[in-house]
C-alpha cells in the first residue's frame, strides 16, 4: 500500500515539475531562437488570435511584407504597448503600412510607419499568454516557488514510502519488533510530510489574507458609497447632474483627505478621491488609513486639489476583482464599451463636474501624459495633439488648450500602465 502511495505521490509531483518546467522552455526557447512573445489582452484578433494567446513574431524587414500577413507593432507613444493586426496594405513608398484588426470594422486609425514594426507572426498558442502573464508576474512567481517546493517535498515523501517498502520486502517478515519499528519509522517521512504541511499552510494564508484584504476593501469602499451617495436612476442624459448625490463633508468628516469623489455613469466605479500632496501614501493605503493591496484613488500630489489645473492625474489600482480602475481596461479590449462609458463625474464640496472621455491608449511610466501641472497655451495644445495621435481609438471629442482635463491611470497587464483622458464639458453648482 505505502509502495503504490508512493507512486502516485512521485508521479503527481513529476506531472507539476514538468508543467512549469514547459510553460518556462516555452517563453525562453523561442526566445533564443530569434522569437519575441506577447500576450493578447483584447479580442480585435479573434477569432483568429483568442484573447489569452501567446503570440509568437519574429524580426522582418517591413519592405517584405504582403497583405494578410499578421504583425507587432509599438503603439504610437514611444513605450508603448504592443499592437497585433493584419496588414491590409505596404505603402512601399510612404513606408508605412495600413493595418487592421480582424474583429474591428474600420482599418486602424493611423498608419504603422516601417520604424514601429517589430515582426511578423509565425504561429500563436491559445491560453499559454495568460499563463506566461500570470507566471512572470510577483504573486505567479511566489506561487510557482510555492507549487516547485511542495512537488520536490511530494517527490521526496514518494520516495521515502517506496524505499520503506522496499527494505522490508528485502529483509522479510521474520525480525525482531524493535528492528521492525526502526524501519518502519523512517524519519524522512514525517520530515517531508510536516515540510509539505507547512507550505501547504503557507500558501493557504497567503489565499486567505489576499482575498480578506480584497473582501475587506470591496466592503469598506462599499459601505461608504451606501452611507454617504444617494443615486437616482430615474434621470435623463440632461440631468446628468440629478445622478448621484454625495454628503462630501460629511466624509470628509472622517478622513479630511478627500478632495472629490468619482462617479461613472452607466458603470460602477464610485469611490472617493484622496489628496495628500504625494503619490506614495495611498497607493497601498485605505481610506480609513488601513494598509489594503487595493489602496485609494487618488489624486496627483502636484496638482490642486480643487480641480482648476489644465491637466489633473487620478490614479487607481488596476484590480483582479474589477474594483477601483479594474474596469478602465475595457476601453481596450471592447471595441463597444466606449459608447456606454463616455462620461463620468467630479463631485466635490460647492459643484458637480462632468467629464467626456476624448482618448486612451498604454504608455511607459515616464510617459509625456504624466506632466502637470499646464497653462492654457501653445505648449498645452501641443500635449493635447499628442494625446489624440496617441490614442486607440478616434472618439471625435474635441479638447482644446482652454479646457480642463483629466487623465485617470491604472496598471495595465502590458507591463505598463493604461491611461484614459477625458475633458470637461459641464459643470453644475
Amino acid at each position: 500500500m505505502r509502495n503504490k502511495f508512493g507512486k502516485i505521490l512521485r508521479g503527481f509531483s513529476n506531472c507539476l515539475l514538468i508543467a512549469i518546467v514547459l510553460l518556462c522552455l516555452s517563453i525562453v526557447i523561442p526566445k533564443i531562437m530569434g522569437y519575441q512573445v506577447y500576450n493578447v489582452i483584447s479580442g480585435s484578433m479573434e477569432p483568429a488570435i483568442p484573447i489569452g494567446s501567446a503570440v509568437y513574431t519574429r524580426e522582418i524587414s517591413p519592405q517584405e511584407l504582403q497583405a494578410g500577413d499578421i504583425i507587432a507593432f509599438s503603439s504610437q507613444v514611444p513605450g508603448g504597448g504592443v499592437v497585433t493586426h493584419r496588414v491590409l496594405e505596404n505603402d512601399r513608398d510612404a513606408q508605412e503600412l495600413i493595418t487592421k484588426g480582424d474583429a474591428n470594422e474600420s482599418p486602424d486609425f493611423q498608419p504603422v510607419p516601417y520604424s514601429r514594426v517589430i515582426g511578423k507572426m509565425h504561429f500563436t498558442i491559445p491560453v499559454l499568454g495568460n499563463l506566461a502573464a500570470f507566471i512572470t508576474a510577483t504573486s505567479g512567481k511566489i506561487i510557482a516557488g510555492i507549487v516547485i517546493g511542495l512537488a520536490i517535498v511530494m517527490n521526496l515523501a514518494g520516495s521515502a514510502l517506496e524505499k520503506s517498502r522496499k527494505s522490508e520486502e528485502a529483509n522479510g517478515e521474520e525480525r525482531p519488533e524493535q528492528e521492525s519499528r526502526k524501519k518502519k519509522n523512517n524519519p524522512l517521512i514525517p520530515v517531508a510530510f510536516g515540510a509539505g504541511i507547512i507550505i501547504l499552510a503557507v500558501a493557504g494564508w497567503n489565499i486567505y489574507r489576499i482575498m480578506s484584504n480584497y473582501g475587506s476593501s470591496n466592503e469598506l469602499y462599499s459601505g461608504l458609497q451606501d452611507t454617504y451617495t444617494s443615486e437616482n436612476q430615474d434621470t435623463d442624459d440632461t440631468q446628468w447632474y440629478r445622478m448621484v448625490d454625495v454628503e462630501l463633508e460629511e466624509l470628509q468628516r472622517e478622513n479630511p483627505n478627500v478632495v472629490a469623489w468619482i462617479f461613472f455613469e452607466n458603470e460602477d466605479i464610485s469611490y472617493p478621491v484622496m489628496y495628500s500632496g504625494e503619490d506614495e501614501k495611498y497607493l497601498r493605503t485605505a481610506f480609513d488609513g488601513s494598509a489594503a493591496t487595493a489602496g485609494s484613488i487618488f489624486l496627483e500630489g502636484a496638482n490642486n486639489p480643487g480641480f482648476e489645473d489644465s491637466h489633473s492625474i487620478i490614479y487607481g489600482h488596476n484590480m483582479r476583482n474589477l474594483s477601483m480602475f479594474g474596469k478602465l481596461k475595457y476601453y481596450r479590449s471592447d471595441k463597444d464599451y466606449y459608447a456606454d462609458h463616455a462620461f463620468f463625474q467630479i463631485i466635490t464640496g460647492d459643484k458637480k463636474y462632468r467629464y467626456q472621455i476624448f482618448a486612451y491608449e498604454d504608455v511607459a511610466e515616464d510617459s509625456f501624459v504624466y506632466q502637470v501641472p499646464f497653462a492654457p497655451g501653445e505648449e498645452f495644445q501641443g500635449f493635447l495633439d499628442r494625446l489624440y495621435r496617441s490614442s486607440y481609438a478616434d472618439t471625435n471629442v474635441v479638447a482644446t488648450s482652454e479646457d480642463k482635463i483629466i487623465t485617470l491611470s491604472t496598471c495595465s497587464t502590458t507591463g505598463r500602465r493604461f491611461v484614459v483622458h477625458a475633458v470637461r464639458v459641464d459643470e453644475y453648482e
